[in-house]
């Protein structure tokens, strides 16, 4: 998920309203029709599994959520998809009941596959602070009409305001490595790791969108989604079993900038996160091109007035290949304090040896998330302004 200057922000706006103002209704698709998981699964044992979901965006594109079905009869949920984390937990009827407004609940009660964990329990305290905890259940769980026959369910107790704060979004689903999955006393699989034998491709790849349809593809390569061809990187799952790749140098308004002496350039494909997290002399060097932008030392976020004149800001993967993501996409949203000020959807590390790629980044790109073949792709696709 998130660094917690980033949390700062959504907790703050929260605080403010801004994102409970403008939450979606709108129904996620499954591009696979369903009468149960099970039938699913048997008529389909003989052939590979694929599938695609379309995710739906929070205010600003903060977060995009896909649809889980849940148990048997199926339990309908929205979580956050998350490439940044390894564990699939859920809203229950055990968390408190003022924690719950407007969020739905899996209640394994209510669900004839529905297996105890006995003695298993999880605690999630993600980089920006935010945490959950709870027990844990084993049952079906379908994404984009795949299904995983007996997936380790994280059934929360407790969890942080950072989300019972957020509308809509009832758990997480992590796209992370199995490694870092914290049920314990003995880690479980992800979802994509138990379904992955099913596919033809153990890949998924993401097409996020700004202010359009999105999509998660599940076993296969739309190419009809990209331009030009994918550029693979080799993935390094040591870091926390993140999808970490190594980026070789920057660009701001199409010059290069030499990343800081004696830093890292490992960076973290992290669709949990809002914003890019990055060194603190890249942003120096972007935000000198910004007029009036100013660091605010409370909130720890940098800030400037809305509407101002962006750089592109650029990413070289690989020896030629240079990700850029568009100036329209570096401007997050206003204050809570000053509805003339906006977040800029650069900050910093704080230092760290680390950046954090998240939607910013990754909406400005067609993502593969081959976990096959150990590697990311990155490819250019039309943007939306």
């Amino acid at each position: 998920m998130c660094t917690s200057t980033l949390r700062q922000l959504l907790y703050s706006v929260a605080l403010l309203g801004v994102l409970a103002a403008t939450v979606h209704g709108v129904q996620l698709s499954h591009s696979v029709a369903s009468s149960s998981a099970a039938d699913i699964y048997h008529s389909t044992k003989a052939r590979y599994n694929k599938g695609s979901e379309s995710p739906e965006p929070y205010t600003w594109d903060s977060q995009f959520l896909v649809q889980l079905e849940i148990g048997t009869p199926p339990q309908l949920l929205d979580l956050v998809l998350d490439t940044g984390s390894s564990d699939l937990w859920v809203f229950s009827p055990q968390v408190p009941d003022w924690q719950k407004p407007g969020h739905n609940e899996y209640d394994p009660s209510l669900s004839s596959t529905s297996k105890p964990m006995p003695n298993a329990t999880w605690a999630v305290r993600y980089g920006d602070g935010s945490t959950s905890q709870g027990n844990v259940v084993t049952d079906v769980v379908s994404v984009a009409g795949i299904p995983s026959l007996s997936q380790a369910v994280e059934t929360a107790t407790n969890v942080s305001i950072d989300f019972y704060g957020s509308p809509r979004a009832d758990g997480i689903i992590g796209f992370g490595f199995s490694q870092r999955n914290k049920v314990k006393p003995q880690p479980q699989k992800t979802w994509f790791d138990n379904i992955k034998g099913t596919l033809k491709h153990g890949l998924f790849t993401l097409d996020l969108r700004h202010n359009d349809s999105s999509t998660l593809d599940i076993g296969f390569v739309d190419h009809s989604k990209h331009t030009g061809k994918v550029e693979y990187l080799p993935t390094s799952v040591t870091h926390q079993g993140a999808w970490g790749f190594n980026g070789t140098g920057f660009t701001v308004a199409g010059r290069q900038v030499d990343p800081p002496a004696n830093s890292s350039v490992l960076c973290i494909a992290d669709s949990g996160s809002s914003l890019m997290i990055i060194d603190d002399i890249l942003l120096s060097t972007f935000y000198a091109l910004v007029p009036a932008a100013s660091y605010n030392a409370t909130e720890q976020l940098w800030v400037f007035p809305c509407g101002a004149e962006l750089p592109d800001f650029g990413v070289r993967l690989g020896d030629r290949f240079v990700a850029t993501v568009p100036p329209s996409y570096l401007e997050f949203g206003q204050t809570g304090y000053d509805p003339d000020l906006c977040y800029g959807s650069l900050q910093s590390n704080a230092g760290l040896n680390l950046s954090i790629y998240g939607i910013t980044f990754l909406k400005s790109l067609f993502v593969v998330f081959d976990d096959e073949n150990s590697r990311l792709g990155f490819a250019r696709k039309p943007l939306i302004a």
